[in-house]
C-alpha cells in the first residue's frame, strides 16, 4: 500500500527535489498540495491541489511542509496534531526559542517529525567542516 504525501507549502526551492523523491519511489504517492497562495502550486500538480491545508493534511498518512518559515510552525503543529508524520524544511521556525517551543509541543503529540537537514549528511560538507576545525 502507498504512503499518501501532502505538499505543505509549494514556493520553497527545495519542492522540485521532493517531488522528485516522490515521483522516484513507488510506495509514495502525492495525494494533495497546498500553498496560502493557490498560485504557488505548480500546474504539474492541479489535480491534487487543495484549498484548504487541513483538507490536505486529512488526505495523507504523512506531510512536507515547504512553506515559507514563518508558517512552519502552526502547520507543523496541525499536522503533528492530526497524528501525521512530517519532513518540515529547516528552519523549523523563525527564533531558537520558538523552534524550541514547536519541538516541545510535537514531542507532546508523540507525532514522528524530522527537520529537512539532509545537506549535512554530504561527505564533501562533513570534510569541509574537518577543514574549517583545523583552520
Amino acid at each position: 500500500m502507498p504512503i499518501d504525501v501532502a505538499l505543505i507549502g509549494c514556493a520553497h526551492p527545495h519542492v522540485p527535489d521532493v517531488l522528485g523523491v516522490i515521483a522516484s519511489e513507488p510506495d509514495l504517492r502525492l495525494v494533495a498540495a497546498w500553498d496560502e497562495d493557490p498560485g504557488a502550486v505548480p500546474s504539474v500538480l492541479a489535480g491534487a491541489a487543495v484549498r484548504n491545508v487541513d483538507t490536505a493534511i486529512r488526505r495523507a498518512h504523512a506531510v512536507v511542509i515547504c512553506a515559507p518559515t514563518d508558517q512552519r510552525p502552526a502547520l507543523s503543529i496541525r499536522a503533528a496534531q492530526a497524528g501525521r508524520p512530517l519532513l518540515v524544511e529547516k528552519p523549523i521556525a523563525l527564533s531558537a526559542t520558538d523552534a524550541q517551543r514547536l519541538a516541545r509541543e510535537i514531542e507532546r503529540t508523540l507525532t514522528p517529525a524530522m527537520a529537512a537537514l539532509f545537506l549535512r549528511r554530504l561527505p564533501a560538507l562533513n570534510r569541509l567542516a574537518g577543514v574549517l576545525r583545523e583552520r
